[in-house]
């Protein structure tokens, strides 16, 4: 898909979910890392780069993983409603997705998520192993994240 590229009105859902989840699998698609913002306790904005770690299309949801003692957190418990931007440079579309975003830092859908991203992390380094390719840069921040 390019600039040149029109998405029919009516396909417009499937492909940016199709984007948001290949991105979730994909360390190198550009949505991938996205730009949440959030506002304090006093109502400032806020914004910072987080990494895209899993989409579901049938629950609507989006997951990112982060630090627990983060300033976000903070914001999120505070204030659930969120903004998240991320950027299609082949199709020059710029994702903005507003919602409530909610905090896991225990219980099943934590577990979850921790089990998915190791899995993945997991089947991402056999496959790079197995490949005899060089591993693509990734963002730095990519294996540190803690949940």
């Amino acid at each position: 898909m390019n600039h040149d590229t029109i998405i029919e009105k009516e396909h417009v859902a499937d492909v940016l979910w199709r984007w948001l989840e290949q991105a979730a699998d994909r360390p190198s698609h550009p949505i991938r890392l996205m730009t949440l913002a959030t506002r304090d306790s006093v109502g400032h904005p806020d914004a910072r780069l987080m990494v895209l770690r899993g989409a579901n299309r049938v629950s609507a949801r989006l997951w990112m993983h982060t630090n627990p003692n983060t300033h976000k957190l903070r914001h999120i418990r505070e204030h659930q409603q969120v903004c998240l931007v991320g950027y299609e440079p082949e199709a020059g579309v710029q994702l903005r997705l507003y919602g409530c975003a909610t905090v896991h830092t225990q219980g099943r859908i934590q577990k979850q998520h921790v089990e998915q991203t190791a899995a993945w992390l997991s089947n991402y380094d056999a496959a790079h192993m197995k490949s005899n390719e060089p591993e693509p840069k990734l963002d730095p921040r990519d294996r540190k994240s803690v949940v």
